[in-house]
């Protein structure tokens, strides 16, 4: 009798071998395909935050961080910069519905303040909550003219609230913006030029 426990492994032939490999590439150029047209046509909206610093390069731990901000909201529970600052930070972490209550929050103590609706807004769209979300960006623009609230009101109404008119208001508002960065000006234009078929 003969021992095959240490006897390596039959080599399989190049046919099925072949076959396998090409599968396997058919399916990560299918699964790519598929990305890139789901990201055309669902772009995303656009966040404006604070740029964080290099994993590498953080220092103090996420408690030592949050936690003299929950000290300033326990002596002062309307403190607008760290109700402002949570917010930002469930957002980067991506628990929404953590950001949007400390947002809600900020709004109370400052109704007139720009940002935290900016953020709101960018919360409740990731939750789905188109509707409100446009009524969030609606009550910036009142308050201060801001061309990316325009452009994530202009996404909203052409991809999710069906309201291509006001889509289309936004969009050239942006495009027309001269305070407008570039960047956001080309991909306004971008979003104009699908939505008229130009």
């Amino acid at each position: 009798m003969t021992d095959t426990r240490n006897a390596p492994p039959a080599a399989m032939p190049d046919g099925p071998r072949k076959a396998i490999l090409a599968v396997m590439g058919l399916s990560l150029l299918v699964m790519l395909g598929g990305s890139f047209l789901y990201r055309l046509n669902h772009p995303g909206l656009v966040v404006e935050g604070r740029q964080q610093p290099p994993a590498a390069t953080q220092g103090p731990s996420e408690a030592e961080v949050l936690g003299p901000m929950m000290q300033r909201l326990q002596q002062n529970p309307n403190d607008l910069e760290a109700l402002v600052f949570l917010g930002e930070h469930f957002l980067g972490h991506e628990d929404w519905a953590r950001a949007e209550a400390f947002l809600q929050r900020a709004i109370i103590a400052a109704p007139t303040e720009g940002r935290p609706l900016y953020l709101l807004g960018i919360a409740q769209y990731h939750r789905e909550q188109f509707a409100p979300a446009a009524e969030t960006f609606e009550r910036l623009l009142a308050i201060n003219d801001e061309p990316a609230a325009r452009y994530n009101l202009g996404l909203l109404y052409l991809h999710y609230l069906n309201d291509k008119p006001k889509a289309l208001q936004h969009l050239k508002a942006v495009v027309a913006a001269k305070d407008a960065p570039e960047e956001l000006r080309k991909r306004a234009g971008e979003e104009l030029a699908k939505a008229t078929g130009n």
